[in-house]
């Protein structure tokens, strides 16, 4: 079953509060993405824009900002609506989008794991490869394929839950319960290897691949302390994943 993301479209903004959110994810994801000033970007699987505003808050010349859920991409708009920043957002599933610009950076925050077929997550690399200038670069954030069943339980305490009814294997589901202030969000996503996320990102015809490591922003560390970070960044359940065409 695929998350509706429409049903959970008010909800989901309150995820962006988690101290991973803030501290972790988003810090590192910059960190890795590097200058993007007079650059253009093509954000797939935007939702409502946070990072979207993120990017082009550090200087993008032009972004795009693209989901499949109409609901997501009306929030995305209604923020740039009361504050404007030059950003465009457009409804369309990732894999059916096809060529819209040649773009420096095509960023694709949790793109990856809604992919429940190899042929899915192909044609997501295809779109993202077809996207993109010549030199140009993808930055992601997936499931870490390094997860397995066992590490599942370790995430409570950052508000997030996660649970399989299998070993982990491609295409194997992963349900994701997301604590939010009153109450929480279901996420229905898919874990894939790190052979199989190499694999296609090769026969799509990228280059070099590297997957990045969590960085704590010295705020995070300050508010949390080391012990409280040392289980997640021991074994984060995401990855940022790199590749250049």
């Amino acid at each position: 079953m695929a998350t509706n993301y429409n049903k959970i479209a008010g909800d989901y903004q309150k995820t962006k509060d988690h101290p991973v959110k803030n501290y972790c994810e988003a810090f590192t994801f910059l960190r890795v993405l590097g200058d993007v000033r007079a650059k253009s970007t093509l954000d797939l699987a935007c939702g409502d824009g946070y990072y979207t505003r993120l990017i082009k808050q550090q200087g993008a010349a032009q972004i795009i900002g693209v989901d499949i859920s109409d609901h997501m991409i009306n929030k995305g708009r209604a923020a740039e609506e009361v504050a404007p920043c030059g950003i465009s957002y457009k409804v369309q599933d990732a894999t059916q989008l096809g060529q819209i610009g040649q773009f420096d950076f095509v960023t694709a925050v949790s793109l990856f794991p809604y992919a429940s077929t190899e042929q899915i997550l192909t044609a997501m690399g295809q779109t993202i490869y077809d996207n993109l200038k010549p030199g140009g670069r993808l930055v992601s954030i997936t499931l870490n394929p390094n997860l397995s069943v066992n590490d599942l339980a370790i995430y409570g305490q950052y508000g997030l839950r996660m649970a399989a009814e299998e070993p982990l294997q491609d295409g194997t589901r992963v349900m994701v319960t997301i604590d939010i202030p009153d109450g929480s969000i279901e996420l229905s996503t898919y874990y894939w290897s790190q052979e199989t996320y190499e694999h296609m990102l090769h026969q799509v015809g990228f280059l070099d691949i590297i997957w990045h490591s969590y960085q704590i922003s010295e705020e995070g560390m300050k508010r949390y302390g080391k012990e409280y970070w040392q289980p997640f960044l021991a074994q984060p359940y995401t990855l940022i994943l790199e590749s250049h065409k």
